[in-house]
Protein backbone atom coordinates (compact mmCIF):
# COMPACT_ATOMS: atom_id res chain seq x y z
CA UNK A 1 0.00 0.00 0.00
CA UNK A 2 2.87 2.35 0.80
CA UNK A 3 4.36 1.82 -2.65
CA UNK A 4 1.09 2.87 -4.30
CA UNK A 5 0.90 6.01 -2.20
CA UNK A 6 4.55 6.75 -2.91
CA UNK A 7 3.94 6.41 -6.66
CA UNK A 8 0.94 8.71 -6.49
CA UNK A 9 3.06 11.38 -4.76
CA UNK A 10 5.96 10.92 -7.18
CA UNK A 11 6.34 13.83 -9.59
CA UNK A 12 8.22 11.89 -12.31
CA UNK A 13 5.01 10.64 -13.97
CA UNK A 14 5.48 6.96 -13.08
CA UNK A 15 2.07 6.91 -11.41
CA UNK A 16 0.29 7.93 -14.63
CA UNK A 17 -0.59 4.34 -15.57
CA UNK A 18 -1.69 3.52 -12.04
CA UNK A 19 -3.92 6.60 -11.96
CA UNK A 20 -5.55 5.71 -15.28
CA UNK A 21 -6.16 2.12 -14.19
CA UNK A 22 -7.60 3.30 -10.90
CA UNK A 23 -9.90 5.74 -12.73
CA UNK A 24 -11.14 2.99 -15.10
CA UNK A 25 -11.78 0.58 -12.22
CA UNK A 26 -13.76 3.22 -10.32
CA UNK A 27 -15.72 4.06 -13.47
CA UNK A 28 -16.60 0.40 -13.99
CA UNK A 29 -17.70 0.05 -10.37
CA UNK A 30 -19.90 3.12 -10.60
CA UNK A 31 -21.51 1.82 -13.83
CA UNK A 32 -22.19 -1.55 -12.18
CA UNK A 33 -23.72 0.16 -9.17
CA UNK A 34 -25.89 2.34 -11.40
CA UNK A 35 -27.12 -0.69 -13.38
CA UNK A 36 -27.85 -2.64 -10.21
CA UNK A 37 -29.81 0.23 -8.70
CA UNK A 38 -31.77 0.69 -11.96
CA UNK A 39 -32.80 -2.98 -11.94
CA UNK A 40 -33.79 -2.87 -8.27
CA UNK A 41 -35.85 0.29 -8.77
CA UNK A 42 -37.66 -1.19 -11.78
CA UNK A 43 -38.37 -4.42 -9.87
CA UNK A 44 -39.76 -2.47 -6.91
CA UNK A 45 -41.94 -0.40 -9.24
CA UNK A 46 -43.36 -3.52 -10.92
CA UNK A 47 -43.98 -5.20 -7.56
CA UNK A 48 -45.72 -2.11 -6.10
CA UNK A 49 -47.85 -1.64 -9.21
CA UNK A 50 -48.94 -5.28 -9.18
CA UNK A 51 -49.76 -5.04 -5.46
CA UNK A 52 -51.86 -1.93 -6.06
CA UNK A 53 -53.76 -3.64 -8.90
CA UNK A 54 -54.33 -6.77 -6.81
CA UNK A 55 -55.65 -4.70 -3.90
CA UNK A 56 -57.99 -2.82 -6.24
CA UNK A 57 -59.36 -6.06 -7.70
CA UNK A 58 -59.85 -7.60 -4.27
CA UNK A 59 -61.61 -4.55 -2.83
CA UNK A 60 -63.87 -4.27 -5.89
CA UNK A 61 -65.05 -7.86 -5.51
CA UNK A 62 -65.49 -7.43 -1.74
CA UNK A 63 -67.62 -4.33 -2.17
CA UNK A 64 -69.76 -6.06 -4.78
CA UNK A 65 -70.40 -8.94 -2.39
CA UNK A 66 -71.36 -6.59 0.48
CA UNK A 67 -73.67 -4.53 -1.77
CA UNK A 68 -75.37 -7.68 -3.02
CA UNK A 69 -75.85 -8.86 0.57
CA UNK A 70 -77.39 -5.49 1.50
CA UNK A 71 -79.69 -5.64 -1.53
CA UNK A 72 -80.78 -9.18 -0.74
CA UNK A 73 -79.34 -10.71 -3.88
CA UNK A 74 -76.91 -13.59 -4.11
CA UNK A 75 -73.57 -12.54 -5.58
CA UNK A 76 -70.62 -14.86 -5.58
CA UNK A 77 -67.34 -12.97 -5.91
CA UNK A 78 -64.98 -14.27 -8.52
CA UNK A 79 -61.69 -12.84 -9.63
CA UNK A 80 -60.39 -13.95 -12.97
CA UNK A 81 -56.73 -13.99 -13.94
CA UNK A 82 -57.59 -12.21 -17.19
CA UNK A 83 -59.14 -9.29 -15.29
CA UNK A 84 -55.98 -8.94 -13.21
CA UNK A 85 -53.77 -9.10 -16.31
CA UNK A 86 -55.85 -6.50 -18.14
CA UNK A 87 -55.77 -4.09 -15.20
CA UNK A 88 -52.03 -4.65 -14.77
CA UNK A 89 -51.47 -3.91 -18.46
CA UNK A 90 -53.42 -0.68 -18.09
CA UNK A 91 -51.47 0.31 -14.96
CA UNK A 92 -48.09 -0.40 -16.57
CA UNK A 93 -48.99 1.22 -19.88
CA UNK A 94 -48.26 -1.85 -21.98
CA UNK A 95 -50.51 -2.82 -24.85
CA UNK A 96 -51.86 -6.38 -25.16
CA UNK A 97 -48.93 -7.94 -23.31
CA UNK A 98 -47.07 -7.76 -20.04
CA UNK A 99 -43.79 -6.81 -21.70
CA UNK A 100 -42.35 -3.32 -21.44
CA UNK A 101 -40.12 -1.83 -24.12
CA UNK A 102 -37.93 1.25 -24.17
CA UNK A 103 -36.10 2.41 -27.31
CA UNK A 104 -36.89 -0.88 -29.03
CA UNK A 105 -35.35 -3.00 -26.26
CA UNK A 106 -37.22 -5.22 -23.85
CA UNK A 107 -37.01 -3.77 -20.34
CA UNK A 108 -39.18 -6.26 -18.45
CA UNK A 109 -41.51 -9.17 -19.01
CA UNK A 110 -44.06 -10.51 -16.56
CA UNK A 111 -44.92 -14.16 -17.13
CA UNK A 112 -46.56 -17.18 -15.49
CA UNK A 113 -49.30 -15.21 -13.77
CA UNK A 114 -51.23 -17.49 -11.41
CA UNK A 115 -54.10 -16.08 -9.36
CA UNK A 116 -55.60 -17.88 -6.36
CA UNK A 117 -58.90 -16.63 -4.99
CA UNK A 118 -60.58 -17.69 -1.74
CA UNK A 119 -64.27 -16.94 -1.99
CA UNK A 120 -65.47 -16.88 1.61
CA UNK A 121 -62.85 -14.56 3.09
CA UNK A 122 -62.00 -12.76 -0.14
CA UNK A 123 -58.29 -13.44 -0.04
CA UNK A 124 -56.26 -13.27 -3.23
CA UNK A 125 -52.77 -14.43 -3.99
CA UNK A 126 -50.95 -13.81 -7.22
CA UNK A 127 -47.65 -15.33 -8.30
CA UNK A 128 -45.62 -14.34 -11.35
CA UNK A 129 -42.07 -14.05 -12.64
CA UNK A 130 -40.33 -10.83 -13.63
CA UNK A 131 -37.70 -11.17 -16.36
CA UNK A 132 -35.37 -8.17 -16.69
CA UNK A 133 -32.64 -8.43 -19.34
CA UNK A 134 -29.27 -6.78 -18.88
CA UNK A 135 -27.70 -5.21 -21.98
CA UNK A 136 -24.08 -4.48 -22.82
CA UNK A 137 -23.35 -2.51 -26.00
CA UNK A 138 -26.90 -3.12 -27.25
CA UNK A 139 -26.85 -6.91 -26.83
CA UNK A 140 -28.52 -8.90 -24.09
CA UNK A 141 -25.83 -10.36 -21.86
CA UNK A 142 -27.81 -11.89 -19.04
CA UNK A 143 -31.16 -11.51 -17.35
CA UNK A 144 -32.60 -11.20 -13.90
CA UNK A 145 -35.46 -13.64 -13.19
CA UNK A 146 -37.34 -12.82 -10.01
CA UNK A 147 -40.31 -14.80 -8.67
CA UNK A 148 -42.91 -12.59 -6.99
CA UNK A 149 -45.77 -13.57 -4.68
CA UNK A 150 -48.30 -10.96 -3.56
CA UNK A 151 -51.20 -11.23 -1.11
CA UNK A 152 -54.36 -9.23 -0.61
CA UNK A 153 -57.33 -9.58 1.74
CA UNK A 154 -60.62 -7.73 2.00
CA UNK A 155 -61.88 -7.14 5.53
CA UNK A 156 -65.56 -6.30 5.75
CA UNK A 157 -66.39 -4.15 8.75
Amino acid sequence: MKTFLYRLRDKKGSAMVFGIVLFIVLLMLSCALFTYSELKIRTAYLRNTAQRVLDTCTVTEGRREIESFKNGSDYTPALDSDIFKKRLQDALGTQNSLTGYQNGKEKFKISDVALTFTEHEIKTTVQFNIHEPLYLFGKEVTALDIPVTLYSKFNSK
